[in-house]
């Protein structure tokens, strides 16, 4: 059983992030040997996922979180060390301020070792756009070390339960409005019943908030661990997501609301499909708007490979379908405030502000049935929870 242990998905994925760190931390911009490197992780990554139901059964989130993350390491290789070429010597992602005598003792190691684990880069000159800060406006504001804790301790609690509450009202939803046929909403508007639109707005509500639940626990629960250890990393740790206000628009839901812990992973790629693939001229409409949309088709590509850790088959997952949407809605309410700042100039009012909050409401609630029902029909609850037993399954070949 030694063998079949060793090609376990998450020993492949460990392997393959210490291949990306090393890669990171002994090869020079231009290198060979980071091609090599970004073969043998796409295959490492291939091989993972196409055993991973042989290891790993499970319908909850370790299991789709495993998946993207074994996919996500070639992506990060490719981004990291093929498109944005950071290098030892030439790239620092530690705190800005930092003198340069200090930086210069930075080891090969530790740079390999923020490479593979950037995210966000908080702090640094890389740092992605718009991540809150702890007060908005007092942004070099940093909570006390206590505070932060206490605070983050109590989340870990509430979240903990709210994410149940959640869940319950997913799997008390008339499963028999779940089914592919009711996807579609908008050409067969006049047969939809009160119950399949009320049934609709509820798991597209709740599997959202069960979304934002699980990721800002295990924020939460991190950040604790980490500044418990190292109180100094305190300031690195500004919140997961941003202000609810933003949200009056998809760019905004997306680009300032939502964890931008992705975007590194799916600017580089797009960027590289629509520049260097596509040749399309820079500063262009088209190019900006193909940038946006294959960022979104990349994301849709990582949540397909994530579903299917969580027992949803690539064929039945709408998750390619849904990202690619948000980009057209995107393109269509660029459209609408153009057509506003033409006929009415650039003031944004309280109700301005409060029709965009519906329409986002709207376009999700249409939009992501397509994800969430495949997920929801085949999900049990005791994958779901936010608890030590959801893990079971991933650790339970090596028991």
């Amino acid at each position: 059983m030694a063998y079949p242990t060793l090609c376990h998905p998450l020993i492949l994925f460990l392997v393959g992030n210490l291949i990306n760190t090393a890669t990171a931390a002994y090869t020079q911009r231009e290198s060979p040997l980071r091609y090599v490197a970004f073969i043998i992780c796409l295959t490492i990554s291939w091989l993972a996922l196409s055993n991973f139901h042989a290891y790993v059964q499970t319908t909850g989130w370790p299991g789709r979180m495993l998946a993207a993350a074994i996919f996500s390491v070639p992506l990060q290789l490719f981004d990291r060390l093929l498109f944005r070429k950071w290098a030892f010597g030439h790239d620092y992602l530690g705190p800005v301020e930092v003198p340069d005598a200090e930086r210069k003792k930075q080891s090969r190691w530790e740079f390999g070792s923020e490479v593979a684990g950037s995210i966000r880069c908080t702090g640094s000159s890389k740092e992605v756009a718009n991540v809150p800060y702890f007060s908005q406006q007092d942004p070099e504001y940093v909570p006390a070390w206590s505070t932060f804790l206490l605070r983050h301790s109590c989340l870990i609690v509430g979240l903990h339960y709210l994410n149940t509450f959640f869940i319950d009202l997913q799997l008390r939803a008339n499963h028999s409005l779940l089914d592919d046929n009711y996807i579609p909403f908008l050409w067969r508007i006049t047969n939809v019943s009160g119950e399949e639109l009320a049934t609709r707005i509820q798991i597209s509500i709740t599997y959202w908030m069960a979304q934002y639940c699980l990721l800002h626990l295990l924020f939460s629960l991190f950040a604790v661990i980490s500044v418990s250890l190292k109180p100094g990393e305190l300031k690195f740790w500004r919140p997961m997501f941003g202000q609810l206000k933003s949200s009056y628009t998809i760019r905004g839901f997306w680009g300032k609301f939502w964890h931008q812990n992705l975007q590194l992973n799916l600017k580089g790629p797009a960027d590289f499909i629509s520049s260097t693939i596509l040749h399309l001229p820079q500063g262009t409409i088209i190019a900006r708007y193909a940038k946006v949309f294959f960022a979104f088709f990349v994301s849709g590509v990582l949540h397909v490979v994530s579903d299917s850790g969580g027992a949803v088959p690539g064929a039945h997952s709408g998750a390619l379908r849904f990202f690619c949407t948000q980009a057209l809605g995107i393109m269509f309410e660029d459209s609408v405030q153009e057509l506003h700042r033409i006929l009415f100039g650039n003031r944004m009012n309280q109700g301005c502000k409060a029709v965009g909050f519906l329409w986002v409401v709207a376009f999700l609630s249409w939009s992501t049935p397509t994800w969430a029902y495949p997920i929801v029909r085949t999900m049990k609850r005791k994958d779901m929870m936010l608890d030590p037993s959801a893990l079971h399954p991933l650790i339970s070949s090596f028991l």
